[in-house]
């Protein structure tokens, strides 16, 4: 079994892989070493959709389909807390919020709506609900709690996934990009000149997934993240969104991290380079200053880049695109959610190539 990319779906494929049958000779190679994808450069946010994101997907889906894939969000992540758990790494579940322009607080007839999808696709009662904060400048006093939404470390999950992988006996090969996939013969090749055969083939490359597949409905989105220096007397806690889900940041210790805002240039952002767009800089900088630490002087130690795999659908891709060869992708920037049920999904699909 050869898989391609080591972030959350291609670790969770071959540690299902090994479960499925520990006797497997299951192989992952990655580009890498940490993989530099979404995986381990997002923010570390455990969500599922905050009510303006949900109302901004029904533009673009129906609610059944909208279900369904709150319903795999649920799934992979209660995959992936148990996998975390066994290795003592936590996920906070202390919920989240929403934060909405002055005036701009939805109506009841759309957090009734929220609650209804939730309700339907994860059973649980007043999902959505209205709080007050009064932390932060220029947002409406209201605002929307989800109770079940967490935050974890990044680094220290895909260090757990990776050890579980180790330890059932997966193999990894690290610093090799595939050049081309040959599916007659079955077998891959890379820059390096590293040849493999594969008896199944399972591509986990998300964002990156048009260099080899470019007629696939997938492309990348480049996303900004930010962390502040400590800032002395920090008060609240907990994770918020704003703007459908294109602003997030959440507190760290005594620091700020703070990301989003690629849909300012939506075009610009839609690629795999690791740079840094200057104006999203320059908005993050402005939101961080203006509205989330008024008057505070704050000073940014850190940024990166993380590229999301995204589509005019946020329904994943999972299926055989050749004989004995599968590909699991379009994660639709919920990969800490998602990608571990995908992974699940796609040992599933290729049971008959096993």
């Amino acid at each position: 079994m050869l898989v391609i990319g080591s972030g959350i779906v291609g670790l969770s494929t071959a540690i299902e892989l090994k479960l499925s049958d520990p006797s497997l000779s299951v192989i992952v190679v990655e580009k890498y070493h940490p993989p530099q994808g979404a995986s381990t450069k997002n923010a570390g946010f455990a969500c599922f959709g905050s009510v303006s994101e949900l109302m901004d997907d029904l533009d673009h889906m129906s609610e059944d389909v909208l279900k369904q894939i709150i319903k795999m969000r649920w799934t992979g992540l209660g995959i992936l807390r148990q996998r975390l758990e066994n290795r003592n790494v936590a996920i906070d579940f202390s919920g989240g919020r929403e934060l909405f322009k002055k005036a701009g607080f939805p109506s009841d007839s759309e957090i009734a709506l929220a609650n209804k999808l939730m309700k339907e696709a994860l059973d649980i009662d007043h999902y959505f609900e209205v709080g007050h904060c009064t932390d932060f400048e220029g947002f409406d006093n209201k605002c929307i709690v989800m109770r079940h939404e967490g935050q974890l470390n990044t680094m220290e999950m895909f260090n757990a996934l990776y050890e579980t992988a180790l330890e059932l006996g997966v193999k990894f090969i690290f610093g090799h990009s595939v050049e081309t996939i040959n599916t007659k013969d079955k077998d891959v090749s890379f820059t390096s000149g590293l040849q493999l055969g594969y008896r199944t083939l399972f591509l986990c490359t998300n964002g990156f997934t048009r260099n080899l597949f470019p007629h696939l409905d997938v492309v990348p989105a480049r996303n900004l993240v930010c962390v502040t220096e400590e800032i002395a007397g920090l008060e609240w806690n907990g994770v918020y969104h704003f703007d459908k889900g294109y602003y997030y940041f959440r507190r760290i210790g005594n620091r700020i991290l703070l990301g989003g805002a690629r849909n300012l240039e939506p075009e610009i952002e839609t690629t795999d380079k690791f740079e840094f767009n200057e104006h999203i800089r320059a908005e993050l900088i402005r939101f961080l200053t203006d509205q989330i630490c008024q008057g505070t002087e704050v000073k940014i130690e850190q940024w990166w880049t993380g590229i999301l795999g995204i589509g005019p659908s946020k329904l994943p891709i999972v299926e055989e695109i050749d004989k004995d060869c599968y590909i699991g992708v379009r994660l639709g920037g919920m990969g800490v959610a998602i990608g571990s049920y995908l992974g699940k999904l796609l040992v599933e699909k290729a049971k008959s190539s096993i």
